[in-house]
């Protein structure tokens, strides 16, 4: 059974107002926490130059996903707000 059918709307609280410098963010802290490849570096590193390209964008999404247990790091009691 599919859920998302099942659901008449939802509701963002907090959303973000740019989302590929949120995903910047997140792959910062991914890489300063974890032992992880130079590719999530490379893809932080070109959505950083490049923020409106959508391929450099995804490039970071599946680098950060790719890396086992990233949610962990987003979820830290450690994590620090970011404000601005």
């Amino acid at each position: 059974m599919r859920i998302p059918e099942r659901i008449a709307s939802l509701t963002l609280l907090g959303p973000t107002h740019d989302i590929a410098d949120a995903f910047v963010r997140l792959g910062k802290r991914v890489s300063a926490l974890t032992a992880e490849p130079d590719s999530l570096h490379r893809a932080l590193a070109n959505l950083t130059k490049r923020k409106e390209d959508f391929a450099c964008f995804w490039e970071l999404v599946q680098q950060i996903l790719a890396v086992p247990r990233f949610a962990d790091v987003y979820r830290s009691c450690h994590a620090e707000r970011q404000t601005g």
